[in-house]
């Protein structure tokens, strides 16, 4: 990826069929101003920063080769996010971005919100689906057929213990929901 620093926690996925398959790869964090493990003269360590670019790297069909360089799309995350889960829906051609967490004024911020993108008519495009049940970041989540599952992760509150599915086999996305699975 074309960055000096490169980037901790960020979100990718799989877009696009046959020739026009992509290689997506967004947000995350990373210190641009310098080591965290290093002070300058007064104490202070460099801050953490969010990312909210995308980038995306054209694929050979049906391969993960790399057929191209990467390019800084234009088109950017809704707000700026690191450290969430990535899932590829080959079905729908698309890869959702799910939570993530940034900097706040109290620590961090968790996000509930979960992001698809796609690729039609040779423009990427990113959209808002149903939000998780509840803000998670260094969460974990698995496709298996056309049902998306997320466990556990970091929330406000702390450690969170929980399970989620979301069937992504409905065309239209706007009736998609999370349903709660049973914890042990």
């Amino acid at each position: 990826v074309p960055d000096a620093h490169g980037f901790a926690g960020p979100f990718a996925g799989i877009v696009g069929s046959g020739t026009d398959r992509w290689l997506i790869f967004g947000g995350g964090a990373n210190f641009p101003e310098g080591a965290p493990w290093e002070a300058d003269a007064a104490g202070q360590r460099p801050p953490k920063v969010w990312h909210d670019s995308l980038y995306a790297l054209p694929l050979a069909a049906n391969t993960l080769t790399a057929e191209g360089e990467w390019q800084k799309l234009d088109l950017s995350l809704p707000e700026k996010l690191g450290y969430g889960a990535s899932v590829t829906l080959p079905q729908r051609e698309s890869a959702l971005f799910i939570g993530g967490n940034r900097a706040a004024d109290e620590g961090l911020y968790h996000s509930p919100k979960v992001f698809e993108l796609s690729r039609h008519e040779g423009a990427f495009h990113i959209e808002a689906i149903a939000p998780l049940p509840v803000g998670l970041s260094s969460l974990a989540a698995a496709r298996i057929g056309s049902r998306v599952y997320v466990f556990s992760g970091a929330s406000a509150e702390g450690s969170h213990l929980g399970a989620w599915v979301m069937d992504t086999s409905p065309g239209d996305n706007s009736t998609w929901e999370w349903t709660a699975l049973p914890w042990p």
